[in-house]
């Protein structure tokens, strides 16, 4: 999984490609981690580039969204 990282305003934008697995939590939350002193308030994962997305990826999609509304950011 490789994760490129825009940002606009206060919205983190995560360009996501190759395969949402069990493996990909490391690359998120390493590239959620690198916040650059910005406000994020909303965080926006594009999956236009990812090949495939399994169960496990879909569990780790929910462990984020509720890690990040726990501190008051949006997943979209």
């Amino acid at each position: 999984m490789l994760v490129m990282t825009r940002w606009d305003k206060t919205t983190r934008i995560l360009l996501l490609s190759g395969r949402f697995d069990k493996t990909a939590r490391v690359p998120v939350e390493t590239a959620l981690a690198s916040g650059e002193g910005r406000q994020c308030k909303h965080v926006v994962l594009d999956f236009a580039k990812v090949s495939s997305l399994d169960s496990a990826g879909i569990g780790k999609l929910l462990l984020l969204y509720y890690s990040l509304r726990k501190n008051g950011v949006a997943l979209t």
